[in-house]
C-alpha cells in the first residue's frame, strides 16, 4: 500500500519511491494493457520539512501490454468471409484467429 504522508528521519529518508502491483488486464481476450500508479517522497534541500514529514509527490501512470488467453468466450465469427478466411490460411494471424474464432478452430 502507498502512504500519503511519511514520517521519517533525515538520516535515512532522502528519497522513497513506491508504486502499485499492475492493475489487472483490461481485455477479458487478446491484448490490453495494465496500468500502476506510484508515489515519490523527498526532502527538498536535504532538509526536514513539515515537522519530520517529507513532500509526497505523484508519480506518472506506468502502462504496459498485456495479453490474455482467450479462454471460456463464445467462439463466434464477426464478419461473413470467415470461412474464406480459414481457406487461404489466414488463421495462422491473431488478428483473424480472434475475428473468425469459429472458423479457426
Amino acid at each position: 500500500e502507498i502512504p500519503t504522508t511519511l514520517s521519517c528521519k533525515m538520516e535515512s529518508c532522502d528519497k522513497y519511491h513506491w508504486v502499485t502491483q499492475w492493475s489487472k488486464c483490461d481485455t477479458d481476450c487478446g491484448t490490453g494493457k495494465q496500468v500502476r500508479s506510484g508515489l515519490s517522497c523527498q526532502h527538498i534541500n536535504g532538509t526536514t520539512v513539515n515537522n519530520g514529514y517529507c513532500f509526497v509527490h505523484t508519480l506518472p501512470n506506468e502502462t504496459r501490454s498485456c495479453t490474455v488467453e482467450c479462454i471460456n468466450v463464445s467462439c463466434v465469427d464477426s464478419d461473413t468471409i470467415c470461412p474464406t478466411i480459414a481457406q487461404v490460411g489466414g488463421c495462422m494471424y491473431q488478428y483473424y484467429k480472434t475475428k473468425c474464432c469459429k472458423s479457426c478452430s
